[in-house]
């Protein structure tokens, strides 16, 4: 059956990779555009993992899966492993992409996106999902909003099982997870505080260019605070114990009224995605203590 589907695909181009996952796009016989994820055989473990979470979800904020293949595709190296899975092609540009070409986002986007993606963190703890690597470059800009992608550190658990084991990019962990107590849903609340500070001011609120500092400061809770309600909304996510931290349902709710006291019927073309080229680096994270890795932690 594998290899009857396989080859109606065809490989695109490869769209980039992070720290197990490389991306492709591929086009089905009806020219139908859509992503495949793959992995190194070493690395398998991780796409198995990331695999059994999307095929149980289905949120309009968040990537749509659609299939796993175990048959190597033409034009896949072959270190890689003979898994792999296909999801929808965003159309749009990640949001460290997006920020890279605007000046200004309105307060109507930024609005927006908070609501988007809170609504998204809503639904997977619903679903006993954790995503653990929230953060700029895995939330997609689209015409119609924003939608959370990326799902390879994610896990299901209960209310019984809390995690000590440290996954993420550095600037947008926990104060919780660097300190190695045990974490859930709380922590995510904490990088989507730390990618909504990236989205209003273009900048870091915990930078420093080694792993000691940076720990410290997001340990202090030490950074520019802001004015307005983004700093109100902020400053309730950034609070050191995660049981004070504001829930994604009451950030949905903020959002929302902020929206209905912005929002302008004739705004429409802010939505619409700036023509850029997609590229694989990223300003906000040029950075050697940024990438996915926990043994930085350790």
């Amino acid at each position: 059956m594998d290899e009857e589907k396989i080859k109606e695909l065809k490989i695109v181009k490869k769209l980039g990779h992070g720290v197990y996952g490389h991306v492709f796009l591929i086009e089905d016989q009806n020219k139908k555009r859509k992503i495949a994820k793959v992995c190194r055989k070493k690395d398998a473990r991780w796409l198995q993992r990331e695999i059994s979470v999307l095929k149980t979800i289905s949120h309009k904020n968040i990537i749509t899966y659609y299939d796993t293949f175990y048959t190597k595709m033409e034009g896949i190296p072959s270190h890689f492993s003979d898994c792999f899975f296909t999801a929808e092609f965003i159309e749009g540009c990640n949001c460290s992409q997006y920020l890279i070409k605007l000046d200004y986002i309105p307060d109507e986007i930024l609005w927006g996106f908070i609501e988007n993606i809170s609504d998204a963190l809503i639904y997977l703890k619903n679903e006993e999902i954790i995503h653990r690597d929230i953060k700029l470059q895995n939330i997609m800009k689209t015409e119609s909003g924003f939608k959370l992608i990326d799902f390879g550190f994610a896990y299901k658990i209960s209310d019984e099982i809390s995690f000590t084991t440290s996954y993420g990019t550095p600037l947008y962990l926990a104060p919780e997870i660097i300190s190695g107590l045990n974490y859930t849903y709380a922590s995510d609340i904490w990088a989507f505080g730390v990618t909504i500070y990236n989205m209003v001011t273009k900048n870091q609120p915990f930078d420093s260019r080694d792993i000691v500092s940076l720990k410290r400061k997001i340990l202090l809770g030490k950074y520019e605070k802001l004015i307005g309600p983004f700093g109100n909304l902020i400053e309730r996510i950034f609070l050191q114990n995660p049981f004070e931290r504001i829930t994604s349902i009451q950030i949905k709710e903020i959002a929302k009224e902020n929206l209905n006291g912005l929002l302008n019927p004739d705004l429409t073309d802010l939505f619409l995605i700036p023509e850029l080229k997609i590229v694989n680096d990223f300003p906000l994270e040029n950075n050697p203590i940024l990438d996915n890795c926990d043994e930085i932690l350790t």
